[in-house]
């Protein structure tokens, strides 16, 4: 066996005699090694630390350090101890060669050289050297590949027992039941926890009797399991079945199972997982409850997917078929506004739009058209549907054909307004013929010569004219039910203080009036109270033309139901003893009813002039007709 390294092998003489260190180096240097020499043993070692070389030829006899002491450094330290030393000697006593061997040298030759012993000697332990640095390699690699499979094996070992443990978990903690039997099914080799929980029964009784589970089988369902039993190692059982508990109760059992093959593919295992699926069968019995509902409705239903763009229809039911003209494979992938055709300025699609940019339900009534070309009234209604995470999946959509109904409030509407038209014509009339029975006592008080018969028509008129002015501001007024009671009391008090010449008689009149709504009910009996009051203190309080001042002012409680109508005035007042409901005075005593046919209260102070307060609430018509009931 010759090993031959890549590069000549380097050896290194150390000999203090010229003549020794030209021989050998013309032998060794023609056998083809790189020779370098030194003379001292002190050198020797610096130069084999700097530039260890392949082989060592040391003479034991040098000036400084003799031969033995550089083999015994040299060995002593681990970057040099591998190096061969070859001892050369002229002494010829064994025990200086043992002690050289026992040093560590590897082998002696003796001077003088032999060309043939130094070759056969330096070949033999420049090869040895290449071998057991071979060997080293070979040994390190070797312990290396070593150590790479015990920690291959040992990660493997790690990875099968984490993957066992993985199992366990999972079989121990998963809702269903795991379980793993001989193919004969005669013994049950493992059954996990939720046995217990689903059975209602311990797995020990599964292990005892591996065929009990067969026992909890609904009496319905056994014939069929047990006739399915020969499915399982033919990859072909996937079961469903109900199961009565110990407690009674029943669920349902979706059970598979597969076959476990050895190397050969022979069956030797069978492994399968049994899940409750009570809640599942619970909730598809539901949904088809829910889709025939859906199908049975006379209401369209529509759903629309939120997550495409333009929103396309995705279902639509039987009812949307009926009400529409369309079939649902023409409409669906379709958005739904095309049921509008070409009446696309409708407000309420305004409402539905902001609805869905704001992802929100609202309720809006559209002209749709069907497939032949007919209008029908849609109530529409959509309600925004998320999932889990809160995000809009869909739009669902209900249909109502409110054609008769819309045509019918048409037709009311249509009605209410002529019955307003014809409820205005008649409050025109009747301020017409109340104004014309004004003009007849005037007409009859131009023919009185008693003050008093004049007085009495002139009263007379200014009661019917407030009552005329009544009619007219309902006649002018867009709300039929209800008059705003301030401007009826400024034109009321305009009329009087024209009829009464205030300004020539240098009375001023200062109005304070909120904007009140009252219905007819109760304004006329208050515009009658608030005539005779003014009258009497334009008749009264003045004399002598003596000048003065009149306020009239409402408002209203913080209760948003009680007025206060408040008239006073600066003249000469009344006698403090004045009872509003016991005096001879008819204008008081009509002041007393009426303000008694509004359930409200009067009351007078004669600070500062006279100061009249009524204060009531507005009268309800059903009320009113309750009252005067129970009057008859």
């Amino acid at each position: 066996m010759q090993l031959e390294s890549p590069e000549p092998p380097t050896i290194l003489i150390v000999d203090d005699q010229p003549t020794n260190l030209e021989v050998l180096y013309s032998i060794l240097s023609q056998a083809g090694w790189t020779v370098r020499v030194e003379v001292r043993g002190t050198q020797a070692l610096q130069q084999v630390r700097q530039n260890p070389p392949n082989l060592i030829l040391l003479d034991v006899m040098l000036p400084d350090l003799d031969g033995f002491s550089v083999c015994q450094q040299l060995k002593d330290d681990p970057t040099t101890e591998s190096i061969p030393i070859i001892f050369m000697t002229a002494l010829a006593d064994a025990r200086d060669k043992v002690k050289g061997l026992s040093l560590g040298a590897v082998d002696y030759i003796t001077k003088p050289f032999q060309q043939e012993e130094v070759l056969a000697r330096v070949r033999l332990h420049l090869q040895l050297q290449q071998m057991t640095q071979l060997l080293h390699r070979q040994n390190a690699d070797l312990q290396k590949l070593t150590q790479e499979l015990e920690q291959r094996v040992e990660e493997r070992t790690a990875e099968l027992q984490e993957s066992e443990e993985c199992l366990r978990q999972l079989t121990e903690n998963i809702a269903s039941v795991f379980w793993l039997t001989n193919p004969e099914k005669s013994q049950m080799l493992y059954v996990s926890p939720a046995y217990e929980k689903i059975w209602g029964q311990s797995p020990t009784d599964l292990y005892r009797n591996p065929q009990s589970w067969l026992e909890a089988i609904h009496p319905e369902d056994r014939p069929q399991m047990v006739a399915a039993l020969k499915l399982q190692a033919l990859e072909q059982y996937d079961c469903q079945y109900r199961i009565i508990r110990p407690d009674g109760t029943v669920r349902w059992i979706r059970d598979r199972a597969f076959p476990i093959r050895d190397r050969v593919g022979q069956v030797y295992r069978l492994a399968g997982i049994a899940e409750d699926i009570t809640e599942d069968r619970r909730i598809e019995e539901t949904l088809r409850m829910q889709e025939r509902a859906i199908a049975a409705s006379s209401n369209g239903i529509v759903i629309a997917d939120a997550r495409l763009p333009d929103f396309p229809l995705i279902f639509v039911n039987a009812a949307f078929e009926k009400i529409t003209g369309y079939c649902a494979d023409e409409v669906l992938g379709r958005n739904c506004r095309f049921l509008q055709g070409e009446d696309v300025d409708q407000p309420e699609l305004t409402v539905l739009r902001q609805a869905l940019k704001a992802k929100q339900g609202c309720t809006v009534t559209l002209r749709n058209y069907r497939k032949n070309g007919d209008l029908f009234w849609n109530e529409l209604s959509i309600a925004p549907i998320y999932d889990d995470s809160g995000t809009l999946t869909h739009y669902i959509g209900i249909q109502t054909n409110i054609s008769n109904r819309k045509q019918s409030e048409l037709a009311l509407e249509q009605s209410l307004q002529e019955k307003e038209l014809l409820l205005k014509e008649i409050h025109h009339r009747v301020k017409n013929n109340l104004l014309i029975v004004s003009s007849l006592l005037e007409l009859q008080a131009d023919r009185l010569d008693d003050p008093k018969a004049i007085q009495g028509f002139e009263e007379s008129q200014d009661r019917i004219h407030s009552m005329a002015l009544v009619h007219e501001q309902l006649y002018g007024s867009k709300d039929l039910a209800s008059i705003n009671f301030g401007e009826y009391l400024e034109a009321l008090v305009n009329h009087l203080c024209e009829s009464f010449n205030a300004s020539l008689r240098q009375i001023q009149v200062e109005l304070h009036l909120a904007p009140i709504f009252l219905n007819v009910e109760t304004v006329t009996p208050c515009g009658l109270i608030t005539s005779e009051l003014i009258s009497n203190s334009f008749k009264h309080a003045f004399p002598h033309d003596s000048g003065g001042k009149i306020w009239v002012s409402i408002q209203q409680e913080s209760d948003r139901q009680t007025v206060s109508l408040t008239i006073k005035d600066n003249g000469i007042g009344l006698p403090d003893t004045l009872n509003v409901h016991d005096t001879e005075s008819l204008g008081m005593h009509l002041v007393s009813l009426l303000a008694k046919q509004l359930h409200g209260e009067i009351h007078y102070s004669p600070e500062e002039g006279a100061t009249f307060q009524l204060v009531f609430k507005e009268l309800q018509y059903q009320d009113r007709l309750r009252s005067d009931g129970s009057n008859h």
